[in-house]
């Protein structure tokens, strides 16, 4: 959670041993913090807000339809982590906290908020540099997995802005600038540039909600291959930019 959205982590596997250690202790108060400040009341307030904005007007189909799918997903949207996802969530804060500069280079140069672009770069590659934003595959070779119709970069920044820049047209059609905070555009542009094959098998994106209670089960296990049963554990873009 790097403030975008600030929604609440609220632990709903609260089936942890008891064996009173005290890092057990340390995130069980942590977690009570952060119900207690920010509360999930606080998310339900800005996304019955953000509700009432329908699509803007320059969606095509099917993005009209993704986006309005994701406005009915925020308005009953609950984040919660389990102890695994918890930890991750650290390692991600710890990541954006010291490498906030290049996230926000290049959101300079992408109209793009430097924590979305840190969310995708933790869900493609965890935070690798040494890799490209568009699939997670090495740096100054030539790129394997899809995209892999791409230039051979060696500099992370160019990589990632040319990533981003390959969705200029669903950013536009979302009216996504550095600035927003729209959790339907964000969750719509997120969805999109990871694609589009579990909206039509009218399945919630883990990629954007995993983490949260809009997503239970189903996975891309690879390029084309999808497991109704897998549970994808990695953190979505909204509780990480949350």
């Amino acid at each position: 959670n790097i403030g975008l959205f600030m929604p609440v982590y609220q632990n709903q596997n609260n089936q942890q041993s008891n064996n009173g250690s005290s890092s057990s202790s340390t995130m069980d108060q942590e977690i009570d913090e952060y119900q207690e400040l920010y509360g999930n009341s606080a998310m339900q307030d800005m996304a019955n807000e953000q509700a009432a904005d329908r699509h803007p007007p320059t969606l095509s189909s099917p993005y009209a339809e993704v986006y309005e799918q994701h406005v009915l997903k925020s308005s009953t949207l609950d984040v919660g982590l389990t102890e695994s996802q918890q930890r991750d969530m650290e390692v991600f804060i710890g990541n954006w906290e010291q490498n906030r500069s290049r996230y926000e280079t290049v959101a300079s140069q992408t109209n793009i908020p430097a924590p979305l672009i840190a969310a995708i770069h933790w869900r493609e590659a965890s935070g690798n540099f040494n890799t490209y934003m568009h699939q997670g595959d090495p740096l100054g070779k030539p790129a394997v997995n899809w995209p892999s119709n791409i230039p051979i970069f060696h500099r992370w920044e160019d990589a990632a802005t040319h990533a981003l820049n390959m969705k200029r047209s669903i950013q536009n059609q979302v009216e996504l600038t550095e600035e927003t905070t729209n959790i339907a555009a964000i969750s719509t542009y997120s969805e999109v540039y990871n694609g589009l094959g579990y909206f039509y098998k009218d399945r919630n994106s883990p990629y954007v909600y995993s983490g949260t209670n809009q997503y239970s089960s189903g996975k891309y296990v690879s390029d084309g291959t999808y497991s109704p049963t897998t549970v994808d554990t990695q953190l979505g873009i909204i509780p990480l930019v949350g």
